[in-house]
C-alpha cells in the first residue's frame, strides 16, 4: 500500500509550488507511503501471498486446549519518552533566539523549531503506538490487532508457523520473528516481545507443530 499512497502524491507535486494546500497533500502522502512501507513489515497481522493449504489436523480447531489471553507486542521506551520532552522543551525556546535577528537567521532558528516539533510528535506517536498493537490467542484462534483493526487466522484456515528476519542495514541490528501463516495473513510477533516465550508455546501446542530453530540471535 505505502507505493500507492507515493504515486498518489505525484498529482499534488506537480501544482505544489503555486499551491500551499497541495504542498501539504503532497508531503503528506509521501510521508505516509514511506511510513507504511517500513511499518507494514512489521505489523504482526500484516496480508501475504503465501499461498499453501491449511493443515489438514487442526480443521476441527486446535488439538490442545488454548487459554485465552492477552499479549501486549510493544511497550513504551524511556528513552523516547525522555527525548519526546526535550524536542518539545526545544520547540518551544527555539523560536526565542530568533527574536531582533534578521529574516536569514529568523528562518533558521523557526526551521529547527518546527523540526524539533515534528521529531517530538514522532516520538509521542511511536510510543503510544507501541501499546496500540495487541496480540490474542483463544479457541478460535490467532487475533492481532494494530491501533483499532483486529485480524484473525482461525485455526482451521492455519497452513503453517516458520520464522522471519528483520535486518537493519547499517546498524548491525536483527529481529528474529516468529510466524504462524494461513494462505493469506500472516500472525506474527518478535522473539523479544515481553511474553514471547509463553505465546510460543502456547501456539505449537494447539497446534502440534515447532518452530525452527533461529539461526541468528536477536540483538534488537
Amino acid at each position: 500500500m505505502g507505493p500507492w499512497f507515493v504515486l498518489a502524491s505525484v498529482p499534488f507535486w506537480v501544482f505544489a509550488n503555486d499551491h500551499t494546500w497541495s504542498m501539504a497533500m503532497a508531503l503528506g502522502l509521501s510521508i505516509g507511503g514511506m511510513a507504511i512501507a517500513v511499518i507494514g513489515p512489521v505489523l504482526p497481522g500484516r496480508s501475504i501471498r503465501r499461498g499453501g493449504e491449511p493443515l489438514a489436523h487442526l480443521a476441527s480447531g486446535p488439538i490442545a486446549p488454548v487459554v485465552p489471553k492477552i499479549y501486549t507486542a510493544g511497550q513504551r521506551s524511556r528513552f523516547v519518552s525522555v527525548a519526546a520532552k526535550v524536542l518539545a522543551v526545544l520547540a518551544v525556546v527555539l523560536p526565542v533566539f530568533s527574536i531582533g535577528g534578521d529574516h536569514e537567521s529568523q528562518a533558521v532558528w523557526i526551521g529547527l523549531a518546527i523540526s524539533s516539533a515534528i521529531m517530538a510528535a514522532t516520538f509521542v506517536f511511536s510510543n503510544w503506538f507501541a501499546t496500540r498493537v495487541r496480540l490474542r490467542v483463544d479457541e478460535h484462534g490467532l487475533h492481532s490487532r494494530t491501533m483499532f483493526f483486529e485480524h484473525t487466522i482461525r485455526w482451521s484456515e492455519l497452513a503453517g508457523l516458520t520464522l522471519r528476519y528483520m535486518f537493519l542495514p547499517g546498524f548491525g541490528m536483527r529481529l528474529v520473528y516468529y510466524c504462524a501463516y494461513s494462505p493469506t495473513r500472516e500472525f506474527a510477533f518478535p522473539s523479544s516481545m515481553a511474553g514471547a516465550t509463553d505465546l510460543q508455546m502456547a501456539i505449537e501446542q494447539a497446534t502440534g507443530l515447532t518452530w525452527p530453530a533461529p539461526e541468528i540471535e536477536a540483538n534488537f
